[in-house]
This record gives structure tokens, C-alpha cells and sequence, in this order.
């Protein structure tokens, strides 16, 4: 997925300039603290969403993991499935906001 490789390359410039924004040196300037504050700021929601999409796909795993092993109640097969179908949705979503902040 190609989006992902742009989030990361995102998510590592909102680090750097996390990073940035808090060096001495950057802070004496006013002009620059400026500059990465409205890029910081443009950063955040694109990093708050692949967050969440990389939480999703983690939870994915963990029902799926509970979907293969043998031995689990009707009841708790019929859950696992509910919450794969609504993470399901979520992740979809969430990859549509991630690829409208990305394009």
C-alpha cells in the first residue's frame, strides 16, 4: 500500500521536526519556530491517523489470532467475528482520511 510508505516518510518529519521545535538554537528564531509550528501543525493529523491505523491493524491481528485457535466457543467465534467486521470498517475509514491528507 503505498500510503503507508508516505505516512511513515510523514510520521518521520513530524518527528524531526518535533524534534527541531524543541532545539535551543531553533528557538531563537522566531521566523523558523513560525515555519515548523504550521508544518508541526499540518503533521499531527496524519500522524494521529496512521497511529490509529497502525493500532487497528494491530487489534486485527490479535482477533484473527483468536479466530485460528481451536477449541473457542461458538460465542466467543461469533464476537471475534463482530469485531473483525466493525475493525473492519475502521481501518477502511481510516485509510480514506489518511489517503485524502495524503494526496
Amino acid at each position: 500500500m503505498r500510503f503507508l510508505k508516505k505516512a511513515e516518510e510523514k510520521l518521520r518529519r513530524f518527528q524531526a521536526v518535533e524534534k527541531l521545535l524543541q532545539d535551543p538554537e531553533v528557538t531563537k528564531d522566531p521566523t523558523r519556530v513560525k515555519a515548523l509550528g504550521k508544518e508541526f501543525r499540518g503533521l499531527q493529523r496524519v500522524n494521529a491517523l496512521y497511529k490509529e491505523y497502525l493500532r487497528i491493524q494491530s487489534e486485527l491481528e490479535d482477533v484473527q489470532k483468536i479466530l485460528t485457535q481451536s477449541g473457542q466457543s461458538e460465542d466467543l467465534i461469533s464476537m471475534a467475528n463482530h469485531e473483525v467486521q466493525t475493525l473492519e470498517g475502521r481501518k477502511k475509514k481510516t485509510i480514506h482520511e489518511l489517503e485524502g491528507l495524503l494526496l
